[in-house]
C-alpha cells in the first residue's frame, strides 16, 4: 500500500491553558518595528504571573518528555518572556528567535490576525495543490484563541497578519534553553546552564550604524 511519511519533521506543539485576567498596568511599552512590545523581558519572573509561568513550565515538560521524547536528565528552562501588542492595522514582521532551543507563544485573546510560519525547506517548484498539509505547504498559519500555547523551533521563521479586526492583538512570547546534561555519550557531551539576554535579529539590525 502507498504511503506518505513525514519524516524529520518540524515540531509545532499546541495545548490550552488557564490565562489571568489581561492587567496593561503590568508593562510598559516600546515600539518593534511595526507594533509593540513589553520594555520588560522576563515577565514571567513578575510576581503577577507565577501561576501562569508554572503552566508554561509544566506544558514545556510535556513537550520536551512526552512528544520530543527526551529521556535526559536536561529540562528546557524559561529563559525571556515579553508581551507583544499588535493594534489595529499593524503586523509583527518576520522574525526567528536567537540564543533560544525552543520559542513559544501563548494568545491572551481570541482574535482574527494569525500566525504565520514559513516553511524553509519549501520545493524549488511551487505548484498548485488541491489540498495542502504538512509536506506541500510554504507557509502554515495559527489563528489565535485564548489560552492556546503554541511551542516551536527557535529557528523556524514567523509574522504576523496585518491586524483589521479593531481590537488588540495581545501575546505573550518565551525563549528557552536547555538546563543539565543532555547526553552521557562520552563522545556527544554537552551540560547546559545559561540564562541569555534577548537577541534579536532586528535588534542587531536597529544597532548597525545608519
Amino acid at each position: 500500500m502507498a504511503s506518505l511519511q513525514p519524516i524529520f519533521a518540524t515540531p509545532l506543539f499546541s495545548t490550552r491553558i488557564a490565562m489571568p485576567d489581561w492587567d496593561p498596568s503590568l508593562y510598559t511599552w516600546k515600539q518593534n518595528q511595526h507594533n509593540s512590545i513589553s520594555h520588560e523581558q522576563n515577565v514571567l519572573d513578575m510576581p503577577e504571573l507565577s501561576r501562569l509561568r508554572e503552566r508554561i513550565q509544566f506544558q514545556l515538560r510535556v513537550f520536551w518528555r512526552d512528544f520530543m521524547c527526551a529521556s535526559c536528565d536536561a529540562e528546557l528552562k524559561l529563559q525571556q518572556s515579553w508581551v507583544n501588542i499588535t493594534e489595529n492595522g499593524a503586523h509583527h514582521h518576520r522574525h526567528w528567535h536567537t540564543n533560544s532551543m525552543y520559542s513559544g507563544v501563548v494568545f491572551w485573546c481570541d482574535h482574527s490576525a494569525r500566525i504565520t510560519f514559513i516553511n524553509p525547506r519549501y520545493p524549488q517548484l511551487d505548484f498548485d495543490t488541491h489540498t495542502s498539509h504538512e509536506s506541500n505547504s510554504a507557509i502554515w498559519r495559527v489563528e489565535p484563541k485564548l489560552g492556546l500555547m503554541l511551542i516551536f523551533p527557535s529557528w523556524l521563521e514567523h509574522q504576523v497578519e496585518t491586524n483589521r479586526s479593531g481590537g488588540e492583538r495581545i501575546s505573550l512570547s518565551f525563549n528557552t534553553w536547555p538546563e543539565g546534561q543532555l547526553t552521557t555519550d562520552p563522545t556527544r557531551y554537552l551540560d547546559c546552564s545559561s540564562r541569555t539576554e534577548p537577541q534579536k535579529l532586528t535588534d542587531w539590525l536597529d544597532r548597525k550604524p545608519k
